[in-house]
């Protein structure tokens, strides 16, 4: 998981600005956790670590669930 974790933070990064600024912290501590607990959900069905594209492949649906989320409301 460790070797994920500068794909993440950039991701992480890249979202703080979209967030209420009072929240930020918390969100993104959240955020964090979610992705980092879905790469070791996958990895472990899988039986072995995720590539770099395959980490990439779990942000962009994380993403997409989002903007699902963002125009259901």
């Amino acid at each position: 998981m460790d070797r994920h974790h500068d794909l993440v933070a950039r991701y992480v990064a890249a979202v703080r600005p979209l967030l209420p600024r009072k929240q930020q912290d918390d969100i993104c501590a959240e955020l964090t956790d979610a992705l980092r607990s879905r790469i070791e959900d996958r990895e472990e069905a899988l039986g072995r670590p995720l590539s770099d594209a395959e980490v990439e492949q779990v942000l962009k649906e994380r993403s997409e669930e989002h903007t699902s989320e963002l125009q259901s409301h």
